[in-house]
């Protein structure tokens, strides 16, 4: 948590503002406010406080991963993205070294690698035919990649 606000980096730049607000900050508080959060922070044990640093950080991470198509774009290599796919691939190493298990596609933009909608939950990415993939998990007839928010990421992303 600490390098994640020394360095400061996008998406937590844009989001760390309005990230009291988000749905997920309010679930990782247990449904308590941001100034419920800050008043335990004065009175909590020393440890738990990068606990209560999560909720802002996750917040900001997961509004500039899901929310609108240009946060869509995270999954795709090569694309602008509200969430630069380096940057979440970051984050969700964070998470799984915290027992998170990752989704395929989470593994496969965490390792940097192309998605090819192939393996389990937690396997890591499947290795690349060169086709591209088609929603339904079967190579696409012309070999391209399917087209930005019709995917498995898309989906879980919503």
């Amino acid at each position: 948590m600490a390098g994640q606000l020394i360095v400061m980096r996008e998406p937590l730049h844009s989001g760390l503002a309005q990230a009291w607000s988000r749905p997920v900050f309010t679930d990782l508080a247990d449904g308590r406010t941001a100034q419920d959060l800050a008043a335990a922070a004065a009175t909590c044990p020393a440890g738990q406080l990068p606990l209560l640093m999560l909720a802002p950080v996750a917040a900001a991470y997961e509004q500039a991963m899901t929310e609108g198509e240009q946060a869509k774009a995270t999954w795709r290599p090569g694309r602008y993205s509200t969430c630069p796919r380096e940057r979440a691939g970051e984050w969700l190493t964070f998470l799984a070294s915290l027992g998170y298990p990752l989704a395929g596609i989470e593994q496969a933009v965490a390792d940097g690698a192309p998605w090819t909608g192939d393996g389990e939950p937690g396997t890591g990415p499947a290795v690349s035919t060169g086709q591209g993939v088609s929603d339904d998990g079967q190579p696409a007839v012309d070999g391209s990649s399917p087209a930005p928010g019709t995917g498995e990421a898309e989906q879980a992303a919503a």
